[in-house]
């Protein structure tokens, strides 16, 4: 049971990863004027960091980097630090890498 909770919360992660990237793919900085896509956008951030969260408590040693960066996240979202810190520098390395791990 517990393992399909950790897998769940796992596949929440990629599919968010993959909803993010692409929401992004074409997103200019002016886009994210509009409502809807900042929206979007933290409300990926809080899945992501809510599923790591719930996933590094049932499973410790996942291979992740900066979980606990990643996990407060959801608590710390600003449109501009999101936007140009996490989401298209930092996250975007740590969620390839995560990607690639459990892909």
């Amino acid at each position: 049971m517990q393992q399909n909770k950790l897998k769940k919360y796992l596949t929440d992660i990629i599919e968010t990863i993959d909803a993010i990237f692409s929401i992004t793919k074409d997103l200019k900085y002016a886009d994210m004027e509009k409502i809807g896509t900042r929206w979007a956008l933290e409300r990926g951030i809080s899945i992501i960091g809510e599923a790591i969260y719930q996933a590094n408590k049932m499973e410790e040693n996942l291979p992740i980097t900066d979980i606990k960066k990643i996990a407060t996240a959801r608590y710390q979202i600003s449109l501009l630090t999101v936007f140009k810190n996490v989401i298209y520098e930092g996250l975007t390395m740590t969620l390839r890498r995560l990607n690639v791990l459990l892909c």
